[in-house]
């Protein structure tokens, strides 16, 4: 895959993937093919995306690039994410160890706290960054 793609195109070329998968099955003219799990080809192995997002639109995205391959990670700030703390606010039953809103918008992500106020925090970033194939929405603390 060409590592170049724009944000836009991946995403695209990702739902029309997504599409087959769900289906799982091509036409050619009047035969149809079943395909086996072992058929499909996942669409983003091998990526690796870093994503510093927060809120409900953003993390989708990057959940929706996990769902295809991609190795999400997300950094947080010391304080955590958000939507750590939404479940109570919204009457979800919430607790440090159990969070449906946090984990329904961040499930198959690696997660990681670095807090780029520190020059050392700022420096571990930089390195991860070198690493990705992909920088998803940018937020500074």
């Amino acid at each position: 895959m060409n590592r170049n793609l724009a944000v836009r195109d991946l995403f695209i070329h990702t739902q029309h993937i997504f599409h087959f998968q769900r289906k799982n099955i091509f036409t050619a003219g009047d035969d149809h093919v079943t395909l086996s799990s072992a058929d499909i080809k996942i669409p983003l192995e091998g990526i690796t995306v870093v994503e510093l997002s927060t809120y409900i639109a953003a993390p989708s995205c990057g959940r929706i690039l996990a769902t295809q391959g991609a190795r999400v990670i997300k950094v947080e700030s010391p304080s955590g994410d958000v939507e750590r703390k939404f479940g109570p606010t919204l009457f979800c039953p919430a607790n440090d160890e159990e969070n449906p809103i946090y984990d329904t918008l961040n499930g198959g992500k690696d997660a990681l706290m670095l807090d780029l106020k520190k020059p050392e925090d700022m420096e571990r970033f930089h390195k991860l960054l070198a690493k990705a194939d992909l920088c998803h929405p940018v937020r500074i603390w």
